[in-house]
């Protein structure tokens, strides 16, 4: 199996030391994968809620 590479973005501003600079704008791109894969898996959450909830009516209606 081949592992997969990804191009991140970060963005940071240049004050006075460039390898705190770089290390912020890396930690920017990492933020950014993150807040994704949090907002996905939060969406999935809410989904399996909602579906939970209209099992919950339908099986209401059955009795």
């Amino acid at each position: 199996m081949y592992g997969t590479e990804e191009v991140l973005v970060g963005s940071a501003l240049v004050k006075n030391d460039l390898n705190e600079t770089i290390a912020r704008a890396t930690l920017d791109a990492i933020n950014r994968v993150i807040q994704k894969i949090t907002y996905l898996k939060l969406n999935i959450l809410v989904k399996k809620a909602d579906l939970i909830y209209i099992l919950s009516l339908a099986e209401k209606c059955d009795r």
